[in-house]
């Protein structure tokens, strides 16, 4: 992979980043991103983000054991997201190892603005989680705690972002920032 793409990788983790914001963050100095919001269960507001670039194999446990005892000291359910996977075929065969398996896989898609044909009908748009928007997103992603998200990771992006719903069938958050539009949800 050539370093544009490896830069515009870099990027878009960093936009989801904050996108999806967890409420304690911490940078290690070899690249990993620590995140936690305890209370709630969600990898993405729960995880260690990898750095964009392969790791070596004696970087592997120390790296990990530093996760685990953030996890530990936050009370929170330890998740790895292996981002770009291509990059973290030796850290893959470490957890595949130790009996981890894959959760919320994510799909991430990019596109140059314009393209879009069709706008729904019945779009309700606002720039917070809206009771409406909650109780639709609840429904949509069959999540209990969704209170718990409210007070947390919907708070930190209002003003921010807009949340999207059609009637109680879809809802979206689209977060702008660094030249980017993150779709969510």
């Amino acid at each position: 992979m050539d370093s544009a793409s490896l830069q515009l990788i870099t990027r878009l983790e960093a936009h989801a980043l904050r996108a999806w914001p967890a409420t304690i963050t911490a940078r290690t100095e070899d690249g990993w991103t620590l995140r936690a919001t305890p209370g709630l269960d969600r990898g993405r507001s729960n995880h260690a983000l990898t750095p964009v670039r392969a790791l070596t194999a004696d970087e592997l446990v120390p790296a990990l054991a530093r996760a685990d005892a953030f996890a530990r000291r936050h009370g929170i359910r330890l998740g790895i997201q292996v981002s770009p996977d291509h990059l973290h075929g030796e850290l893959e065969r470490h957890l595949d190892a130790r009996g981890w398996d894959v959760q919320w896989p994510t799909l991430v898609m990019t596109a140059p603005p314009g393209g879009a044909t069709t706008q729904p009908t019945r779009l309700a748009i606002d720039d917070h989680a809206s009771p409406a928007w909650l109780d639709a997103w609840g429904a949509c992603e069959g999540r209990p705690e969704v209170a718990a998200h409210a007070e947390t990771v919907f708070a930190g992006l209002r003003g921010r972002a807009w949340f999207a719903r059609q009637d109680a069938d879809a809802v979206a958050i689209a977060v702008p920032g660094d030249g980017l539009l993150g779709l969510f949800c």
